[in-house]
């Protein structure tokens, strides 16, 4: 019976320990269940502030983005090759190129000079080798201009505190290196300008004391000066005179009989034609022949001759239409080689009309005559205006000629063909230089062997 009690007991406190037990740990989650819920709006509030704060992140980022991007300094960014990892708007835009067309491709990808990319390559090289910031001065043209840059070279390294990437901060100093550069310029002027003043001061003393002696001097240089002046005039008077006695003789003695031997041999090559052996048809074919040549050789010596420094009346004249009398005056030989004639920007001009015509139609012909086989002869005249002269130019695509003759060819009877390759006495070109030098101007050519040539030559404006 005792037992039993006793028993009972033990169960009864062994109840109420469990009971105990049960409540405790009832306020223990109840008390946990509290805790969870002030950590959950502990959660809560660090998620919204993380959330605000990324917000705030991205919102700074973007703005810094925006200010990267809208820099007017040029950002680049490099890797160990030297390729381009970044770039902001700048560089593009005065490139005239692409983000594609840059990012990815190394520094000599980009088309900047040689000069460039070595400088370029050279401060990479500093800051990856050294890990220390360079600052360089480079000068880039751009849109036909050329503008500096102050570019600051600055490495980015990595966790394990290498190099990773090189950042290139670029920074326009035109407007300063301009200033700079003027009052340079002008502090040089300055002092070459004071100096030049001390120099001419002291010329000045010198030449007030030798002014008596120099006057002496003067006067004596203009007494010989006079006659010296006094006996080429008569030494140019009687060389013209020679010049026209030798054109009549050119003209009459020379020419009357050349005429009859001429005409005789054409009747003896008419008459005797194929009546005769082939030495003969050679022998009277060579007698005609240089009969002609030596008939053009005196025609054209005697027009030289005639060309004088006497003053000719200038007058307004159209160049256009003094080069369409040209294409009439050589209408056959134009048609015989289908030669085809421009021109562009010919100008009315006040000269001789005389003068502009020859030299047309010599440098015309010439062109006609050297042009190359099976190639259709073109030729294009044009002008422009270049300080007090009118610059002239004729142009063909024939022959071409050899620069190492630049002088030889407007020498008088000089050839550089033979008679048999092209005809002609060689004397066109040295009618020329002499009308143009006489008019006061200049002729000269530009030239490649079988790419064509260009004469030029410069008439004065004359108001």
């Amino acid at each position: 019976m005792d037992t039993q009690i006793r028993s009972r007991e033990e169960l009864l406190a062994d109840l109420n320990l469990a009971n105990n037990e049960l409540e405790f740990q009832r306020k223990e989650k109840k008390k946990h269940a509290s805790e969870l819920i002030i950590a959950n709006k502990n959660l809560e509030k660090i998620i919204a502030e993380s959330k605000n704060a990324a917000l705030k992140l991205f919102k700074s980022a973007q703005e810094s983005r925006a200010m990267v991007e809208n820099n007017p300094d040029i950002i680049e960014r490099f890797d160990k090759d030297f390729r381009y990892l970044y770039i902001n708007h700048p560089l593009p835009t005065i490139t005239n190129n692409s983000f594609s067309n840059i990012v990815g491709k190394t520094i000599r990808e980009r088309g900047f000079s040689e000069d460039i990319n070595s400088l370029y390559e050279e401060s990479l090289n500093y800051v990856f080798s050294s890990g220390k910031e360079k600052t360089i001065e480079v000068s880039i043209p751009i849109n036909g201009s050329l503008r500096y840059y102050e570019s600051r070279w600055t490495p980015e390294f990595a966790e394990d505190g290498s190099v990773a990437t090189a950042l290139c901060i670029s920074h326009e100093i035109t407007e300063r290196k301009l200033a700079i550069q003027k009052v340079q310029l002008f502090n040089k002027e300055l002092f070459l300008q004071n100096e030049d003043k001390e120099k001419r001061a002291a010329e000045l003393v010198s030449t007030n004391q030798n002014l008596e002696n120099s006057k002496k001097e003067i006067l004596e240089i203009n007494a010989n000066l006079e006659k010296t002046i006094s006996e080429r005039t008569a030494m140019l008077e009687q060389s013209n005179k020679d010049l026209s006695q030798f054109a009549r003789i050119a003209s009459h003695d020379l020419q009357e009989p050349l005429r009859m031997v001429s005409s005789y041999t054409q009747l003896l090559q008419k008459r005797y034609k194929d009546k005769l052996d082939a030495d003969a048809n050679d022998f009277i074919h060579f007698a005609v022949d240089g009969a002609i040549r030596m008939q053009k050789l005196i025609n054209d010596l005697l027009e030289y001759s005639n060309i004088s420094a006497q003053s000719k009346k200038l007058e307004l004249v159209d160049s256009f239409k003094i080069l369409e009398k040209v294409i009439i005056n050589l209408q056959k030989v134009i048609m015989n080689n289908t030669a085809l004639i421009s021109n562009s920007n010919l100008p009315i001009l006040k000269t001789d009309e005389t003068s502009l015509l020859r030299i047309f139609q010599n440098l015309i012909e010439n062109a006609i005559k050297f042009k190359k086989k099976s190639v259709l002869p073109k030729i294009t005249i044009s002008c422009e205006k270049k300080n007090d002269m009118y610059e002239f130019s004729v142009s063909d695509n024939g022959i071409g000629i050899d620069m190492e003759y630049h002088d030889r060819v407007f020498i008088i009877f000089q050839r550089l063909h033979s008679a048999n390759d092209y005809t002609g006495t060689g004397i066109g070109l040295s009618i020329c230089k002499r009308i143009v030098e006489l008019n006061g101007g200049t002729i000269w050519f530009k030239s490649k062997e079988n790419e064509g040539t260009t004469f030029y030559f410069t008439v004065p404006i004359k108001h």
